[in-house]
């Protein structure tokens, strides 16, 4: 075999270089490619759990706004009424809406009754002088109210009337935690009384 030493190629160190250049930019870009693809997820993450919080605050104070007095509150729940729609002045279970977080199963909830109650079945009760944390309980307990979960994965909620002269106002903050922390916060929502 002939060695020519102007014959046209690449040395073996000229190649092994290009090989380790090749490797080094090959290497670089999936760097690349793992950091872009990362941070669309972490991107799509966090679209999500904004879009959590605004669908549990749009419900809120939906369910909030839709009624006419505050009978009950504590820091995790409300009591609300939606109105006197029998015109007697007493509260009948079809006019009952709580609004309840629970630690343990991480959700916040609203109760309300079945749709369609007949009003030989609608119990009435003042509006003063009734427990109605103890009867909303009740009612739950009984299964006369239906459950609908506003959202799950909650670490934290406080609800916070302030009574002024024109009505009450709620205020609340809700700790959505999945998969990043997300505090959803509400408007101060009027109940003109």
């Amino acid at each position: 075999m002939k060695h020519c030493s102007t014959c046209p190629g690449f040395t073996l160190v000229e190649l092994l270089v290009a090989l380790s250049i090749t490797a080094l930019v090959a290497a670089g870009a999936m760097g690349m490619l793992f950091a872009m693809s990362k941070g669309t997820a972490n991107d799509l993450a966090a679209r999500q759990d904004v879009l959590q919080a605004a669908v549990l605050r749009n419900r809120l104070n939906t369910a909030i706004r839709s009624t006419t007095t505050l009978l009950a509150s504590g820091s995790d729940y409300l009591v609300l009424w939606k109105g006197d729609t029998y015109n007697d002045g007493q509260v009948h279970v079809s006019g009952l809406r709580r609004i309840d977080y629970s630690p343990t199963t991480s959700q916040v909830c609203i109760y309300e009754a079945f749709s369609g109650v007949n009003a030989a079945s609608d119990t009435a009760y003042p509006i003063s002088g009734t427990d109605f944390n103890a009867l909303t309980n009740s009612l739950i307990s009984s299964g006369r109210l239906q459950t609908r979960v506003a959202a799950s994965q909650v670490s934290a909620a406080a609800f916070t009337p302030v009574t002024a002269t024109t009505g009450t106002e709620i205020d609340y903050a809700i700790t959505l935690s999945s998969p990043a922390t997300v505090v959803v916060g509400g408007d101060s929502l009027r109940i003109l009384h």
